[in-house]
């Protein structure tokens, strides 16, 4: 077992992951809000993203608690992007939408000794990959 998995208590994890299924509805609305604002696939332009299945926990190197939800992201392409003629500009894509825990400091006023903390997300999604195989890509570091 890494020092990662061992430096995030279980009840901790077990209180953070019970966490983030009860905000989910919130955290899938905040990342459709954010995901797709850098611009990437260039040329595209994200009109839906649907969740779907249960989300992947992982522990990252640096004891950061991420869950990893399967989604498909539906685009279109932009007008004098250059995509309007390719097919493949308007498949479906398959991808994994990135979430992060935050711990709840126990110094600061509000915050209970031993609360579940808090989740979000900057709308990172990773194509080309299921939770499982981003989750093993994250917890080597990668």
């Amino acid at each position: 077992m890494s020092d990662a998995a061992t430096a995030l208590p279980a009840a901790r994890r077990t209180a953070a992951e019970k966490l983030f299924r009860s905000v989910r509805p919130d955290l899938e609305e905040r990342f459709r809000a954010l995901a797709g604002r850098d611009g990437r696939p260039a040329g595209l332009r994200w009109v839906e993203v649907e969740f779907s299945g249960e989300p992947a926990f992982v522990v990252a190197p640096d004891g950061r608690l991420d869950a990893l939800l399967p989604v498909v992201v539906q685009f279109e392409p932009i007008p004098g992007g250059g995509l309007e003629d390719a097919p493949a500009a308007r498949l479906p894509r398959a991808a994994v939408a990135q979430f992060h825990h935050r711990p709840a400091p126990a110094w600061l006023p509000g915050w209970l000794p031993g609360a579940a903390g808090a989740w979000g997300t900057g709308g990172r999604v990773l194509f080309n990959h299921t939770p499982e195989t981003a989750a093993e890509r994250i917890a080597a570091g990668l």
